[in-house]
């Protein structure tokens, strides 16, 4: 039986195959500015294109987090734990991991 899943939802016909989230935008304490990819240019993008008029809200597709079940029919369990640390970060603003990575 295949993987059923939420992830995806069957967006109205006039919804443009744009998917989207503001949790796009990842900052923190300013640091963003110093890594050499932009964390915050698919706001910048998005916002252009709405004050162009070539998009609006409702022709967004909005994003949806995957579940476990969702990433495991694409990486190892194994992988999904080392990124424990991403997580704990989102969840506190804030992590390091010190393992040593193989």
């Amino acid at each position: 039986m295949p993987h059923r899943t939420e992830l995806y939802e069957d967006p109205p016909s006039a919804c443009w195959p744009i998917v989207y989230s503001p949790d796009y935008n990842i900052t923190f304490m300013g640091l963003e500015k110093l890594h050499p990819f932009d964390a915050g240019k698919w706001g910048k993008v998005i916002n252009f294109l709405k004050e162009e008029k070539l998009i609006a809200d409702d022709l967004i597709v909005q994003a949806r987090e995957a579940t476990d079940e969702d990433l495991l029919v694409v990486h190892t369990r194994r992988y999904l734990n080392k990124l424990k640390a991403g997580k704990l970060a989102v969840d506190r603003g804030w992590a390091i991991n010190v393992g040593k990575y193989k």
